[in-house]
Parts: structure tokens; C-alpha cells; sequence
């Protein structure tokens, strides 16, 4: 799965449409309350990318994140198992991103909730990229060291290969990018759920029914470009 915003839709305006290139059998939509919404910005390349909304205060504040569902008549093609998988985007995050009760962090991508028996998840947290794989022998979560700057374009993958999680973070900097990578390993077992419907997300936090968790979103605050998600054969 890869998704990229889709058509003739142009800077500024309300983003409509999400195009898949990759080969999971997926569709994606903006899930939004109070107002929130997804605009079509460009990203360190000039290609089109998404705008979520600026970090705002209040149980009200607006909210808007990218909703992935799968579109297979069985399984849970969204469910790597045991196998190895992948996932991550591109991103540049806003000067002010934390600090309120319902936004605290910086989701990226995530399918699942902490609570649940299976998740994964990277988001930016604390200024610094972060990872959790979690299965059904365990959880491992890996933490970049990298500094996260708001003014500066970042990578983020996060990998899964047996009982090793890696995060790789590229810092996209003027003449170079600079490549840093952290693994942590520990027991994971198989990663299932018990709604295979439970979409997986971009931009915050979203509940087995896809409605946004409104407690704590963690609403990413900034442009994400290009996420993906990418499970072994």
C-alpha cells in the first residue's frame, strides 16, 4: 500500500481524493471532527502531499486523520502476522505540535490501539521518532535518537523481522541526508485482530469502527507525504 493524494486537486484547497499504488486492496478517506479537514500542501519535492490541522487547544479543537480500510471479501490483508513488514511516510511537523490533553503527540501511522492485543504504530513523541510492534508473545518498542526540528523535512520507517524491530529516520538536509537507525528486539508473536475491518491510520488515532478517538487523537500537526505499508510475501 502507497498512497498519494490523487488527480488535479491543487495547494490550498480540501483534499477529496487518496490514490493506492500499491497492491493491497485498500481505500482511504478523511475522517474529521469540530471541523477539521485534510488540504492538499507539497512536500520537500514539490510533489502534493497532505496538510492536518495546526495544534489547537479544548475538547473541540479540530481534528481530521486519514482513514485506510481494506477492501478484501475475507481475511485482513491490513495483517502481517508473523511475516516481516514496513511502514512509514515522509513528514515535516508544525512548531507547535504537543501540549494539550486531546493532542499530545504526533501519530504517523497506526493500526490498533495500546490495549489492545495487537499494534502497530510510529509516531513522533517527546521530539523523537518512535516505534511499537505489539503481537500476541509481546511488545517491542524501538526509539530514534534523532531530534526532530519543525522547520526540517524527515523520512520515517518503521521494520519488523522476526523478533527485531528497527526505526530508520532520514534527515532530509540541504546537501545530504543523513540516515540514523535503532533496533530493539524482544518477544512479538503474531499480530491479528479480532475485527479485521479495524482500519489503519495516518495523522492520529482511530477507534475498531474508524470513528477518531477523541480523547487523545494525537493529531499530527504539520504535512505527511507518501505513507506506505509493505508486508513480506
Amino acid at each position: 500500500m502507497s498512497l498519494h493524494v490523487g488527480g488535479d486537486q491543487t495547494r490550498g484547497t480540501d483534499l477529496t481524493r487518496l490514490v493506492n499504488t500499491g497492491a493491497l486492496p485498500v481505500s482511504a478517506d478523511v475522517a474529521s471532527v469540530y471541523g477539521g479537514d485534510a488540504s492538499v500542501e507539497l512536500d520537500r519535492f514539490g510533489d502534493t502531499a497532505v496538510r492536518l490541522p495546526a495544534l489547537a487547544s479544548g475538547w473541540s479543537a479540530p481534528r481530521a486523520v486519514i482513514r485506510v480500510r481494506h477492501q478484501a471479501q475475507s481475511g485482513d490483508p491490513l495483517s502481517p502476522g508473523s511475516r516481516g513488514f514496513q511502514f512509514g511516510a515522509m513528514f515535516k511537523k508544525d512548531e507547535r505540535s504537543a501540549g494539550t490533553t486531546t493532542d499530545n503527540g504526533d501519530n504517523l501511522v497506526q493500526r490498533g490501539l495500546a490495549s489492545d492485543p495487537s499494534q502497530y504504530k510510529l509516531e513522533v513523541d517527546g521530539g523523537r521518532v518512535a516505534c511499537r510492534v505489539k503481537g500476541d508473545a509481546g511488545a517491542v518498542t524501538v526509539r530514534s535518537s534523532v531530534p526532530i526540528y519543525w522547520h526540517r523535512w524527515y523520512s520515517a520507517v518503521c521494520a519488523r523481522s522476526g523478533s527485531t524491530v528497527t526505526v530508520t529516520v532520514t534527515e532530509h538536509l540541504a546537501d545530504t541526508n543523513r540516515v540514523t537507525r535503532s533496533s530493539a528486539s524482544g518477544s512479538i508473536g503474531t499480530l491479528r485482530w479480532s475485527k479485521p475491518k479495524t482500519p489503519m491510520s495516518v495523522g492520529g488515532k482511530l477507534a475498531a469502527d474508524g470513528s477518531i478517538i477523541r480523547s487523545a487523537t494525537d493529531q499530527f500537526n504539520g504535512i505527511i507525504s507518501d505513507p506506505f505499508l509493505d508486508i513480506s510475501s
